[in-house]
């Protein structure tokens, strides 16, 4: 057997925790897990419905029905996917309005299109793996350095 170079032996080594890592990545998130991705969530929401929205509680809102569009597209749920239309509608009306204004606000219909989505994503964090979630997340991003959004027509196939 050849002798090796310090720095072969170090290419060579396997990562003893990869199994691990791999099975960590399908398991169901924990009770801890789903509240601290949901609370943001949850906070980005009640800024909108008390008038304090910032640019960041829009980009959080936009983030979930992008991820949760992607989701039901991968379990073709046509419910869930309508109901991702309805909110990106909302979304689109809520960031012209803030074109116009100055400021984030909601009308009626925003009222009631967005906060079906935001308990279907909900049900998504804890029916769905850490690996599907981040792979939803990885084709939102995806898509939108690919030029692919709503404000340019873009429509989700399916």
């Amino acid at each position: 057997m050849r002798k090796m170079s310090a720095y072969a032996r170090k290419q060579r080594r396997v990562d003893p925790l990869a199994g691990m890592r791999a099975i960590s990545g399908m398991t169901p998130f924990t009770q801890a897990e789903q509240a601290s991705l949901n609370l943001p969530v949850r906070l980005a929401w009640q800024a909108f419905c008390e008038g304090m929205a910032q640019g960041n509680d829009f980009d959080t809102l936009a983030c979930v029905v992008n991820v949760s569009m992607i989701r039901a597209e991968s379990i073709g749920s046509a419910e869930i996917i309508e109901a991702c239309k309805l909110a990106q509608d909302s979304l689109m009306r809520i960031i012209e309005r803030k074109r116009k204004t100055g400021k984030f606000g909601l009308n009626y219909q925003d009222r009631e299109d967005i906060p079906p989505i935001l308990d279907m994503h909900e049900q998504l964090i804890e029916l769905s793996t850490p690996k599907q979630m981040m792979d939803a997340l990885q084709e939102v991003l995806t898509r939108l350095n690919s030029g692919k959004t709503l404000g340019d027509g873009y429509e989700t196939e399916h």
